[in-house]
């Protein structure tokens, strides 16, 4: 009795034969001669740093003579470099670098980006498409989590003090290209209550997030009970298998504080206001936004252009129809835009306005 085996067969030319018995032994025979192959996709690596000049090799192997076109495709579906445009190819394998840039050979902003390729058989039309952008979203839990899944690093502190300028740093290492979500939660809820990283595209590496104790809305989260380790979530989720994670390019605010944290904007020995510190990782738009408890803009303040490094602005305390702010905790928040169109992660301090 035969076996079969359903193991995918290398591209080539085969043929199947066809051999037939009837109870007499009379036999009949046929043949076919066929190509059979399949269209494969592999990366030389999931992620480039396209600021680094760094290059992803799309290696793809085309079963029959045919036209090839590769795309790269952003996270709306839209193809923002054309790789390899309805070019004839010979049955065999081909290399194309792809630099992290798009067709007017701009770097692209960080994120996930997808390849796809489909290709035109030659002989008869046939059209074949490789897109595997709907597949990956394996879910990853830090460590303690599910034994069978490798942990990865994640830590933050036992306790903080935004009030006194004390912001909770979480830190996390990644050891492949994922997804990320980092959220808080109250406990025993199931919704989340600040969203800090939604479905994150992030490469590999080391990464520090900072959280100011508040929700969504602004509201400050009281931990005397739960403290941090019930309140934070975090998850990272594979990509598929086609994706590539552009990095490098996102600015940052490293630094962020207030002084003095107790503002009375009345005060005549605070000439200039509240001192708003902060220094930024690369040159980029900045913008101030002083936001209340309910997650309310007060006031924002578009700074410009400025340089890599520390800086510093005065808010008066007054609200941007020229009222002194009402009395309460606020947010101070520094947001980055660099001339790529990056957008940094927002960082706040928090801050209480009295009278």
């Amino acid at each position: 009795m035969g076996e079969l085996n359903n193991s995918l067969l290398t591209n080539g030319e085969y043929t199947i034969r066809l051999r037939v018995l009837d109870v007499a032994d009379n036999e009949s025979s046929a043949v076919v001669h066929i190509r059979a192959g399949h269209l494969k996709l592999l990366l030389s690596s999931r992620q480039l740093n396209s600021a680094q000049s760094e290059n992803v090799v799309i290696t793809t192997e085309v079963p029959f003579d045919a036209t090839e076109t590769i795309v790269i495709k952003d996270k709306n579906a839209v193809v923002v470099k054309t790789l390899v445009n309805n070019l004839l190819r010979n049955a065999g394998t081909y290399n194309d670098p792809w630099d992290g840039k798009d067709n007017s050979g701009t770097n692209l902003p960080q994120g996930a980006y997808y390849v796809v390729v489909s290709i035109v058989v030659a002989q008869d039309q046939r059209y074949f498409f490789l897109d595997l952008t709907n597949t990956g979203g394996v879910r990853r839990p830090p460590e303690g989590g599910d034994p069978t899944i490798p942990p990865f690093n994640f830590s933050y502190p036992s306790s903080f003090s935004p009030y006194k300028g004390e912001m909770a740093a979480f830190t996390f290492d990644l050891d492949e290209p994922s997804l990320v979500d980092l959220f808080a939660r109250e406990a025993w809820a199931s919704w989340r209550t600040r969203n800090l990283l939604i479905k994150e595209p992030l490469a590999s590496g080391s990464f520090t997030v900072y959280w100011d104790g508040t929700d969504d809305n602004g509201a400050y989260l009281d931990q005397s009970e739960t403290g941090v380790n019930n309140l934070l979530i975090f998850w990272a989720y594979s990509l598929p298998a086609n994706a590539v994670v552009v990095y490098g390019e996102k600015p940052e605010v490293t630094a962020l504080s207030a002084n003095p944290v107790y503002f009375f904007p009345a005060d005549e020995d605070l000439l200039n206001g509240l001192e708003i510190s902060y220094s930024i990782s690369r040159a980029s738009n900045v913008i101030i936004l002083i936001q209340d408890s309910q997650g309310h803009n007060v006031k924002s303040m578009n700074l410009g252009a400025q340089s890599a490094g520390a800086h510093e602005v005065f808010w008066d305390g007054r609200a941007a129809d020229g009222q002194l702010a009402d009395s309460g905790p606020y947010r101070i928040g520094v947001s980055l835009t660099d001339p790529l169109g990056n957008n940094s992660l927002i960082r706040y301090c928090l801050i209480i306005v009295f009278y």
